[in-house]
């Protein structure tokens, strides 16, 4: 082929993709990018899976793994999570650890972050993590909105967090909307991290045309039952998720001067998936310390010996004392060697077997720590979900009881408290709750 046919054909084959560029509303200088948003939120301390219900998906180790794959199919990443890290102040320091590792951007403030305050603020700060307040109660370590450049392109990210009822709402909507305003006009994508629900159809509507609508809603636990985004216009409000059982996936395509198009999807955390090992064995020593820690809290109470305990700013609300089952078993000798054989007589055991003897389970597990913070196994390994779990009502009390004619009805709405979907997904309170009866009483 001749040198002016070569050159003749290139200039067709260059004017015929002009023509389709046109076609779309493309112009042949504007470069298309391609950028990935990798998104998580509300892991509220589950660094690994509970295991609750034989479900033993999520974990911060399969996140790990997950990720890697994800940047390596695209490098061009924008990380966030909309907040809610923990609900407690020990595991701070193996989530904003790990967090850091995978080269989190953003972060936004949820309920349970501000709860724990200058524990939360000071990890997230150690590790050099990035977290979003713009609210006029903004603590200096935090920002109030991040701009990162991916490959030429603008990305911003500002946090609409849990607003605690307490604040100024004027002044809130002043200082939260100004800076919206001031993110939104210096992005070329914009994301909110919406822990308080804010950003829905109307208010996308109504406030749209004065300050721009977002590209990309990351919220909270409100939005876990989604399965595609809620596409409102130009905007995308992301499904999300619980305890860090998904990963969230926004791939976005950008051209200056036109709306993204975004593709976005969940990935299920699910047992399959390897779990990366340097952070399993971080999470892995979390774990055995808070079990080495939560194990010397009390000393076990040897069979037939009483304790009975105040109630504790972790107990319940109505601070009742702990009653331990040794002692109901001195007057309902029938009762007790009934539940003895129950799940629920077992359900310490559990935990100590599997070396799980951490805040998250014990809550459910024993009801001494419900009440006192605390919590013990005794000789035979019996005890858990006891006598006072499910007859608080009826304690204490004392012979005065042996002639009643009205007994005190246990209400299975108790149940419920523990056997949630996430945690017992097979719960079924005809099938469940007659496994409990025990002996002749019904108080």
């Amino acid at each position: 082929m001749r040198r002016s046919h070569i050159v003749v054909a290139v200039l067709c084959a260059s004017a015929m993709f002009a023509v389709g560029l046109a076609a779309v509303g493309i112009n042949a200088g504007e470069q298309k990018k391609s950028i990935r948003v990798i998104y998580s939120n509300d892991l509220i301390g589950y660094t690994e899976p509970c295991g609750c219900g034989g479900h033993y998906e999520g974990g911060l180790p399969r996140r790990a793994t997950e990720m890697s794959i994800l940047v390596k199919e695209n490098p061009n990443i924008v990380v966030v999570d909309s907040g809610n890290l923990s609900n407690t102040p020990e595991k701070l320091d193996v989530i904003t650890t790990v967090m850091s590792q995978l080269n989190y951007d953003a972060i936004g403030m949820g309920a349970s972050d501000i709860r724990l305050g200058k524990d939360f603020l000071n990890e997230t700060a150690a590790k050099k993590l990035v977290v979003l307040d713009a609210s006029p109660a903004a603590k200096e370590t935090t920002k109030p909105y991040v701009i990162k450049v991916v490959d030429g392109v603008k990305v911003g990210i500002i946090s609409f967090g849990f607003v605690p009822e307490k604040q100024d709402q004027l002044a809130l909507r002043k200082s939260l909307y100004g800076t919206y305003k001031k993110a939104r006009d210096e992005s070329d994508i914009l994301i909110v991290l919406d822990q308080s629900d804010t950003i829905n159809k109307e208010w996308i509507e109504r406030n749209g045309p004065r300050f721009g609508a977002p590209d990309l809603v990351v919220g909270g636990v409100q939005k876990m039952g989604m399965t595609q985004p809620d596409v409102v216009g130009k905007t995308y409000i992301c499904p999300t998720s619980y305890q860090g059982k998904y990963l969230g996936v926004a791939d976005v395509e950008f051209v200056k001067g036109h709306d993204a198009k975004i593709d976005v999807r969940k990935i299920f955390l699910e047992k399959a998936i390897p779990e990366d090992e340097a952070v399993l064995k971080m999470v892995k020593g979390e774990r055995e310390h808070a079990v080495k820690t939560s194990s010397r809290q009390l000393v076990a109470p040897k069979a037939g010996k009483n304790i009975i305990a105040s109630g504790s700013s972790a107990g319940d609300g109505d601070k009742k004392p702990y009653y331990p089952p040794q002692l109901c078993r001195t007057c309902h000798l029938k009762e007790y060697e009934d539940w003895a054989k129950t799940g629920h007589a077992n359900a310490i055991k559990t935990l100590v077997d599997a070396k799980r003897t951490v805040p998250e389970c014990l809550t459910c597990h024993t009801e001494m720590f419900r009440r006192l913070g605390q919590w013990a196994s005794s000789a035979d390994g019996i005890g858990g979900v006891e006598c006072a779990s499910c007859h608080a009502n009826s304690l204490p009390h004392g012979l005065e009881r042996t002639n009643v004619k009205q007994k005190t009805k246990v209400n299975p709405a108790l149940c419920l408290d523990c056997h949630t979907k996430d945690k017992s997904p097979e719960y079924d309170e005809d099938l469940y709750f007659p496994m409990t009866t025990h002996g002749a009483s019904d108080d």
